[in-house]
């Protein structure tokens, strides 16, 4: 384990400062919860953030992705909006359940239920849909 002087981590710090972003902001369906997804960057670190109800529930692991990657980074809501999910990539990453205040496993993030786009009732046509 390397230890480095206050002087130096400090330096370091001037080099790389902690920058945290808002990525999106989310209210539950039934608007009674509210979840916030950041980054925190320092460097070559990306760090993400989860905040429910303005508490902290999840900070990741670094990732040390190229600068020019897209994280795209969601923030989704179960169909009871009791629960929420942190997407990077597509893959399912991080499930929280507000109600018990407890992260899901990765068996039950991966049976959460997502609303269709169905149950979303779009009244229009999809743009270039054919009949």
């Amino acid at each position: 384990m390397t230890v480095l002087a206050a002087g130096s981590y400090l330096a370091l710090r001037r080099l790389f400062p902690v920058a945290t972003l808002t990525v999106i902001e989310k209210t539950s369906p039934d608007r009674t919860h509210t979840a916030r997804l950041m980054t925190r960057e320092a460097g070559f670190d990306v760090n993400v953030v989860l905040e429910v109800d303005d508490a902290v529930v999840y900070t990741s692991p670094d990732f040390a992705a190229p600068a020019t990657a897209d994280f795209q980074e969601r923030v989704l809501w179960d169909r009871s909006g009791n629960v929420v999910l942190i997407e990077v990539a597509g893959k399912r990453f991080f499930g929280y359940d507000v109600l018990h205040r407890n992260a899901l496993s990765m068996t039950e993030l991966a049976r959460v239920q997502l609303s269709s786009f169905e149950d979303l009732r779009f009244t229009e046509e999809l743009p270039g849909a054919t009949p």
